[in-house]
């Protein structure tokens, strides 16, 4: 295990370069607030060895990011500089605690709300939307395995239309049941199938639906915990 001095260091000094500072604008508060909680979270932590070479990137980073903080920075520059700094670090304790392991889940539960919703959507949002939501949905795959910050927006992108679309297939499940043989009549018609596939599919696209929705909630909390694992 490895202490943490440097990096407190690096905190700290940093945490001074802000507070002195007016570049910040109206996200100084709210980024001096994350300065100190990831001091407290390092003051608590020994560095596990094999994450040597993050620790030091960590603190090479840290050292050149506070080297900018000069008078003649550039405002937006600085601020997303400073941003990504405190994702980076945030990310980084992810792994020195092990919490990375959490996003193996995560990632397992956006790929079935994203299989369900391109199976459920097409009936009610047209298949032409649905199929537009295939590259978001590809590059949140990718982004989530690189663990990069936009690919998991992209997957949280998908927490709404799915609640949406599971919605749709709920209040028709709702139909359904007091109105069996009339549902099943109007999938027949415009399925075009035998009343066997019809009476299938009237039955499980509700279910699936519901399905949906409980997976669209467990993925919108479990992108809550897990949201600060990625850069």
């Amino acid at each position: 295990m490895m202490k943490n001095e440097d990096l407190l260091e690096v905190l700290e000094t940093l945490s001074q370069k802000m507070q002195e500072t007016d570049l910040l604008g109206s996200s100084k508060q709210r980024l001096l607030k994350t300065v100190q909680e990831l001091t407290v979270q390092f003051s608590m932590l020994d560095v596990p060895e094999r994450f040597d070479e993050v620790y030091r990137s960590l603190i090479s980073k840290g050292k050149k990011l506070a080297a900018y903080y000069r008078i003649d920075a550039d405002p937006k520059e600085l601020q997303g500089k400073t941003r990504y700094y405190l994702g980076y670090l945030g990310a980084a304790y992810g792994d020195f605690t092990g919490q990375v392991k959490n996003i193996q889940p995560f990632y397992r539960v956006f790929l079935l709300c994203a299989i369900l919703f391109m199976i459920l959507s097409p009936q009610f949002l047209t298949p032409i939307f649905s199929i537009v939501f295939i590259v978001p949905i590809a590059l949140a795959m990718k982004g989530i395995k690189q663990r990069v910050r936009s690919g998991f927006w992209l997957a949280m992108l998908l927490v709404p239309i799915s609640i949406m679309t599971a919605v749709m297939w709920v209040r028709n499940g709702v139909y359904v049941l007091g109105n069996f043989s009339q549902a099943v009549a109007q999938t027949m018609e415009g399925s075009g199938m035998g009343e066997t596939f019809s009476t299938v599919i009237t039955v499980a696209c509700p279910i699936l639906g519901s399905v949906l929705m409980v997976l669209a909630v467990v993925l919108l909390i479990q992108g809550y915990h897990v949201r600060k694992l990625f850069v």
